[in-house]
């Protein structure tokens, strides 16, 4: 099961339809939460977090919970791609 941290819930219709089981901290009333919470709930729930929140990332990497850090690195390497892809085409 995937849990999606609070700034990622609309993603969910779209990995769910890729078939990946998908919650969200909305869903499992968990919005607002402090992170430790998020971490625990997580790690007793046998999940992947996917976030794009820096210290949540960190934490589930030391507690060595299976996530995806949704960092602006990431995203700026997929917008360059999607962007040179454009420019060759055009």
């Amino acid at each position: 099961m995937i849990l999606l941290d609070e700034q990622l819930t609309g993603l969910k219709p779209f990995l769910s339809s890729l078939d990946w089981e998908i919650t969200t901290v909305n869903n499992e009333g968990l919005n607002g939460r402090p992170d430790q919470k998020l971490l625990e709930y997580a790690i007793k729930n046998n999940m992947t977090l996917v976030t794009q929140d820096t210290q949540l990332a960190q934490l589930a990497e030391l507690h060595n919970l299976p996530h995806v850090w949704i960092s602006f690195a990431k995203l700026s390497r997929l917008v360059d791609e999607e962007l040179k892809n454009i420019d060759k085409n055009t």
